[in-house]
């Protein structure tokens, strides 16, 4: 079969072939490890193999004058999965490798654990997982949610009211439950709800005025102007979507809570943003050591309005897609320095465009000191610089220590994208958007 894009993202025919088998090994070179859990979260995964012109004894290409290849030995540990699950296999090459443009599967045959040493035309390959499509982005966070409704970690304030759990856990179902062909799902937000959403935007509206960047001030009078954000009365996600979608083609996905990096920013090379629908304990409306709705659509939604920070957004999405763990984290440190705790300079002041400190009155008056405070503590502030952006540590359930200032959000998209061009990695990922996904 030809291994074309169209086929390579056909999840209905890879997965009769696999019978969605969870490949997890990140090299051939030794083995081909295996671990045979179907219909888990990694059910997503494509098998993508990077042809590293170097001699491997595991796995043999031989390239055919007709322009096909054969895996022709190795990959026992294939073997052993077929015997114990009787299920039939294929590998899928991506159509696009360097100098095997548009070959064929014709058979994989002899999976054993003959060796052939006289070959010297052998190749190793590294294992990428990835989403494709919108399809595949349904699995996300499925199983690998950090903090699960139902598991709040101590320093919560709702972890010893079984009532927020409950409620917790009702609207996790909802995202659960949720699938990307559906109409995004509507939560019917209690009395007590609307009371802390209205708390933190009275809290908050001051601290916008006087500190936020223009393009969140311009974007945020568009929110209460087109989709009648207020005071009272919390906004539904489908409506934030349905609005995101026709200015800029993003669109929030609810989620339970954190997902790893990787798939947070997988998400965001299909302008998917993975938002949460819950709300913070009302016993402490100012504090929440984890995202919910407040951080989400007070502190994302404006932003995802401005074209150029979205663009940034998807750019450090599309960069992530196959890239190595070390990669990830460098592309986690820039995305938490900017999108959540970014700073921008206007008329030589410090501006806030950044989506942790705008949700956070104690993170604004943080970031805002010129002099220690009264803890005889006050942040550095940096230039713009990526290359001491990522190896600086952030920090999720603290004040940040460091802030990096960027002159516009403009020059943020120019120098991040500079960066992104410059990782090395054995493909580069595009988005189709028209039929919303990833090409290679």
């Amino acid at each position: 079969m030809s291994l074309n894009n169209t086929f390579y993202s056909n999840y209905k025919l890879i997965s009769t072939k696999i019978t969605k088998a969870n490949i997890m090994s990140k090299t051939i070179s030794n083995n081909f490890s295996v671990n045979n859990k179907f219909n888990q979260v990694y059910q997503y995964n494509r098998f993508f193999f990077k042809v590293n012109n170097k001699y491997s004894k595991t796995a043999k290409l031989n390239k055919s004058n007709s322009n096909s290849v054969n895996i022709q030995k190795g990959l026992s540990n294939l073997n052993s999965f077929y015997k114990n699950n009787k299920k039939p296999i294929s590998l899928c090459l991506d159509s696009e490798l360097k100098n095997i443009n548009n070959c064929n599967i014709n058979n994989v045959n002899n999976i054993n654990n003959n060796n052939d040493d006289n070959n010297n035309n052998m190749n190793s390959f590294n294992h990428i997982s990835f989403p494709r499509t919108m399809d595949d982005i349904n699995l996300i966070g499925r199983q690998t949610i950090l903090h699960e409704s139902n598991k709040l970690e101590a320093d919560h304030p709702g972890f010893n009211d079984p009532n927020y759990r409950k409620r917790r856990n009702e609207i996790g179902q909802i995202s659960r439950g949720w699938e990307m062909t559906q109409p995004l799902p509507y939560v019917k937000y209690t009395q007590e709800e609307n009371n802390v959403w209205s708390i933190m935007w009275n809290i908050l509206m001051p601290y916008y005025e006087k500190y936020a960047c223009i393009e969140f001030l311009q974007n945020f009078e568009i929110l209460k102007k087109e989709l009648k954000f207020n005071g009272k009365e919390i906004p539904q996600i489908r409506n934030i979507t349905d609005f995101l979608e026709k200015r800029t083609g993003f669109i929030f996905r609810p989620v339970d809570g954190y997902l790893s990096p990787r798939e947070f920013l997988n998400s965001l090379a299909f302008k998917v943003f993975s938002s949460t629908q819950y709300i913070r304990h009302h016993s402490n409306p100012h504090y929440t050591p984890e995202p919910d709705l407040i951080h989400e659509f007070l502190g994302h939604t404006a932003m995802f309005i401005d074209q150029d920070f979205c663009d940034f957004s998807q750019e450090v999405g599309l960069a992530s897609i196959g890239v190595s763990d070390e990669e990830i984290e460098k592309l986690a440190a820039i995305y938490m320095f900017t999108v959540e705790f970014g700073l921008c300079l206007e008329n030589n002041k410090r501006k806030i465009y950044g989506a942790g400190i705008i949700s956070c009155p104690n993170e604004v008056e943080w970031c805002m000191l010129d002099k220690p405070g009264k803890s005889g503590n006050m942040p550095t502030f940096h230039d713009f610089d990526l290359e001491e952006m990522i190896k600086t540590p952030y920090f999720i359930t603290e004040l940040q220590k460091h802030f990096f200032i960027t002159p516009s959000i403009k020059n943020m998209k120019e120098e991040v994208i500079k960066y992104t061009n410059s990782i090395k990695r054995p493909f580069k990922a595009k988005f189709n958007k028209d039929t919303r996904q990833i090409i290679i």
